[in-house]
C-alpha cells in the first residue's frame, strides 16, 4: 500500500432519524449509485494530479540531471517521453472536466453521466499510471527507491485504478451503456 491507512466502520442497533434517510423506494439503491459517479470524478482527477506531479518532478529532473555532458532533457528519447506525458495529462484532464460539467449541462440533476464518468476514470487511471511509470524510468534507478517522490507517485497511483471500482468493472459499465443507448456522450 502507499501509506493510507483503511479502517472499517459497524454500526450495530444505529437508529436513523426518518429526516436523514437519504433515498427511499424501489430505486432508491439504483439512486444512490449515481452518486458514486461524483466520487468517480475525484478519483479520475486525482491520478490526473499525481500524474502531473510526477511529469513536473520528471520535467525539473530532466533539465537539471547531466548525462555525456549536457541535461538528459536533451536527449530526443527524454524530450518525447515528457512530451508524451503532457498529451496524455492534458487528454486525461480534459475527459473529467468533461464528465463533471455533464451533471450541469446534461440536466442529471448535479451528477455526472455514467458514461462520461467511467470514461474518464478508466483513461485517467491508466494514464496516470503510464506517465507515473514514465517519470520513475526518467529518474532511473533513484525514482525506483523506496521514499523517493516518483516512486510514492506510482505506488499511490496504482490504487486508483482499483478505488471506486476497478477499470475492468468500468469498462463493463461502459459497454452495457453502448449497448443499451449507443454511443452518445453528450
Amino acid at each position: 500500500m502507499y501509506g493510507g491507512h483503511q479502517s472499517r466502520i459497524v454500526f450495530n442497533d444505529c437508529r436513523v432519524d426518518e429526516g436523514q434517510v437519504l433515498v427511499r423506494g424501489e430505486d432508491a439503491f439504483k439512486d444512490l449509485l449515481k452518486s458514486f459517479n461524483i466520487e468517480r470524478c475525484h478519483n479520475a482527477m486525482m491520478s490526473v494530479s499525481l500524474a502531473r506531479n510526477a511529469f513536473e518532478k520528471s520535467l525539473e529532473y530532466a533539465q537539471q540531471r547531466e548525462q555525456f555532458g549536457q541535461p538528459i532533457g536533451n536527449f530526443q528519447a527524454i524530450s518525447h517521453k515528457l512530451a508524451n506525458m503532457a498529451m496524455k495529462i492534458e487528454a486525461a484532464r480534459l475527459l473529467v472536466f468533461q464528465a463533471t460539467t455533464s451533471a450541469i449541462s446534461n440536466g442529471n440533476d448535479g451528477v455526472p453521466s455514467r458514461l462520461q464518468t467511467s470514461i474518464a476514470k478508466v483513461f485517467a487511471n491508466e494514464i496516470g499510471e503510464e506517465v507515473a511509470s514514465d517519470a520513475v524510468q526518467i529518474h532511473g534507478a533513484k525514482g525506483y527507491m523506496k521514499g523517493h517522490p516518483v516512486e510514492y507517485i506510482y505506488r499511490k497511483i496504482r490504487g486508483r485504478k482499483i478505488a471506486g471500482g476497478t477499470v475492468e468493472i468500468h469498462r463493463n459499465g461502459i459497454a452495457d451503456v453502448l449497448y443499451k443507448y449507443g454511443y452518445d456522450p453528450y
